[in-house]
């Protein structure tokens, strides 16, 4: 049997009553806290780009150090969440936002 133990840190990041939803999701790149997870065509994550990951799906909750093997994000898939928290890629961040909120992810 495989029990996986997730510790969460509270972080202040909840910018309201919006119900969110976590999943640890397997990534093949290092993120930061706040980075927008992205998906490619084959349904891989990664830091969300305009090459590869363009199609936002989550928020990352925690730091991740990619090494040699895959390693556990923890996601946020849905919540009201602070700007300051969240790293809006420059120069795309209205078009973002928008995506963004139609997953049920409301940047306040």
């Amino acid at each position: 049997m495989n029990n996986t133990i997730i510790n969460y840190e509270e972080k202040g990041i909840l910018a309201g009553a919006f119900p969110v939803v976590a999943e640890t999701l397997k990534l093949k790149i290092s993120l930061e806290a706040g980075d927008i997870i992205g998906v490619d065509a084959s349904g891989n994550y990664g830091k969300l780009d305009t090459a590869t990951y363009t199609e936002p799906y989550a928020i990352a909750y925690n730091s991740v150090t990619y090494d040699t093997s895959d390693v556990d994000c923890v996601a946020m898939l849905t919540g009201e969440i602070l700007k300051d928290f969240v790293k809006l890629p420059s120069g795309t961040e209205a078009v973002t936002v928008q995506k963004l909120r139609k997953l049920g992810i409301f940047i306040k």
